[in-house]
């Protein structure tokens, strides 16, 4: 690889294996993701793809190999790289008496970047609440977000990760257990309103139906390993996908069909 490619690369992982009780969750993974490069990683539960997103984060530990993330090794400890990747992981309960509201919620995504326990500016609030309004929420900017249903959550921590203002955006599983109706709010959300090509996206899915278009890559991930990796075009066909994940009928022609694929 020419230095110059390297350097063009936002994210480098390199022979990369990684285990949980000496089980492999990823197994000898070779993958890089260019600047402004939106790419899906995609493959049935279990095949990975959560902890490579962890191991971006540097919130897991990987037993062999390299990863650079803007030059940088990740680790819980690297809080400038940390505030350089937004993070949006699948929606989680929250107990309904966790005295936060939906702006002090975003808000923090603009915690890292003004300095822990340092109070937010002005200009600060104003990008929270431009933020909030952008996406569509302010009528919720002073709810408890333990009152939100699942939809409204992932768009709190959507306006979150956008108010970082971070190079890198990791979608984890976005629409998974949120209702159908949610579930389209947030891919139209991602697909229309928001550029995901102004940052190195990843998204993650195991549903073929939640791939949102105008992504350049799928990454498919079977049991640890890259399966496949190429132009959807070349991958979102029923054959591969049945055999991505092994003709369960899980891509049945429904799933299948409710993607339209126009890129």
């Amino acid at each position: 690889m020419s230095r110059e490619t390297y350097q063009d690369n936002t994210i480098n992982i390199q022979n990369v294996s990684a285990y949980y009780n000496n089980h492999p969750a990823l197994d000898n993974i070779t993958l890089s993701f260019r600047r402004g490069e939106f790419a899906v990683i995609l493959g049935p539960n279990g095949s990975g793809k959560t902890t490579l997103l962890k191991i971006l984060c540097g919130l897991c530990k990987f037993q062999k190999g390299s990863v650079k993330v803007l030059g940088q090794t990740p680790s819980s400890y690297n809080f400038l790289l940390r505030r350089k990747i937004a993070h949006v992981a699948q929606v989680e309960s929250i107990d309904p008496k966790l005295p936060i509201t939906v702006r002090e919620s975003v808000a923090t995504g603009r915690a890292g970047t003004s300095g822990l326990g340092r109070p937010l500016k002005k200009s600060d609030w104003k990008l929270v609440d431009t933020t909030i309004e952008w996406i569509g929420i302010s009528h919720l900017a002073d709810k408890p977000i333990g009152h939100l249903s699942g939809g409204e959550r992932q768009k709190t921590s959507i306006a979150r990760a956008l108010v970082q203002q971070a190079p890198i955006l990791l979608l984890d599983e976005p629409t998974a257990s949120i209702d159908p109706n949610a579930q389209k709010d947030i891919l139209d959300l991602l697909e229309h309103k928001m550029d995901l090509h102004s940052f190195t996206t990843l998204y993650v899915t195991h549903e073929i139906s939640m791939i949102p278009n105008r992504c350049d890559r799928i990454v498919m991930l079977q049991n640890g390993k890259v399966w496949a990796d190429g132009k959807p075009d070349e991958l979102i066909n029923e054959e591969k996908l049945k055999e991505l994940y092994g003709g369960n009928g899980f891509c049945c022609s429904g799933k299948f069909s409710f993607h339209h694929t126009h890129h």
